[in-house]
């Protein structure tokens, strides 16, 4: 015999016969649900650590984020600045090299001429080496900054996922309360 569900929701408290093995049906079903519950319960906790855990690795990178950007902004200027000596030091190769023509015109020996010349071509060769340098290292933080807005990005879209999953998994838990057991 099954029971009357019917007649138990009319009257709570009134007897009904029914076989031990539709009882024991019904616990093991409750069991299965039980159990059902219990592991929806730590996927989303699990989750909900992962989303922290995230959340924290973001703040991490995004604080990362700033301080690339000031340091790009600080290599922004030191190039401008050795932009600027090096447009400084090309007016002054101009002018030493006219005053090297006039000084050949003097007619110097031509050892002090190509001394005075290799120093001035060493000294720009320098400049232009550490401009080179600079340049590079911006770059190298141009692309660093690229890779942590990936990254950025990234967790965010993880994020977004893992938020999906936890309200589907809490739909599935509410439509499990919900459901009456049969």
């Amino acid at each position: 015999m099954s029971i009357d569900w019917n007649k138990a929701e009319e009257k709570p408290e009134s007897k009904q016969k029914v076989k031990g093995t539709y009882l024991l049906d019904l616990k093991a079903k409750s069991n299965v649900l039980e159990r059902r519950v219990l592991e929806l319960r730590r996927t989303i906790e699990n989750e909900e650590a992962i989303i922290i855990d995230t959340k924290i690795k973001l703040a991490n990178s995004e604080s990362f984020l700033k301080e690339l950007l000031a340091e790009l902004s600080n290599k922004g200027k030191i190039i401008d600045l050795l932009d600027k000596e090096n447009e400084e030091t090309n007016k002054e190769l101009t002018e030493l090299r006219n005053k090297l023509e006039k000084l050949k015109n003097i007619k110097k020996t031509d050892i002090e001429l190509q001394q005075k010349m290799l120093e001035i071509n060493k000294i720009i060769d320098d400049r232009n080496k550490e401009l080179d340098q600079l340049r590079v290292d911006l770059t190298q933080k141009i692309d660093d900054n690229i890779q942590v807005k990936k990254e950025l990005f990234s967790n965010k879209d993880k994020i977004m996922e893992i938020q999906n999953r936890i309200n589907k998994l809490k739909r599935n838990y509410q439509m499990l309360k919900l459901t009456p057991n049969s």
